[in-house]
């Protein structure tokens, strides 16, 4: 079979179309007048890798968030061991105090 340039052309572009994913055209109404939204055209592998490009950018927002919160709850059992620890410290002092207290008075009223 001979191919002639004509034929290589038509054989090109049924392959380019079979390749194509279009969306649909979407149409929107300004007041009087409709307008079509342009279609966009891309090819297949393109499609797939922005498919893969987009898993893997959310893959990494939900490990981000994964962290975040992670953080976010070590920071607040953090503050609340430090709270607890300083509690535990100022009713260690008061205790003394009230034992010195205690102490100071039984010797001014002996």
């Amino acid at each position: 079979m001979n191919a002639t340039p004509d034929s290589l052309r038509s054989l090109v572009s049924r392959a380019v179309q079979a390749c194509r994913t279009t969306e649909p055209v979407t149409t929107y109404v300004d007041m009087t007048t409709t307008y079509a939204k342009p279609t966009t055209i891309r090819y297949a592998r393109h499609v797939r890798s922005d498919t893969m490009r987009l898993l893997h950018d959310e893959l990494a927002r939900a490990q981000m968030r994964e962290r975040v919160a992670y953080s976010r709850h070590k920071r607040l059992v953090d503050q609340l061991r430090k709270a607890r620890r300083l509690s535990r410290r100022s009713e260690r002092v008061q205790a003394k105090e009230r034992l010195v207290r205690a102490r100071l008075y039984e010797s001014i009223c002996s």
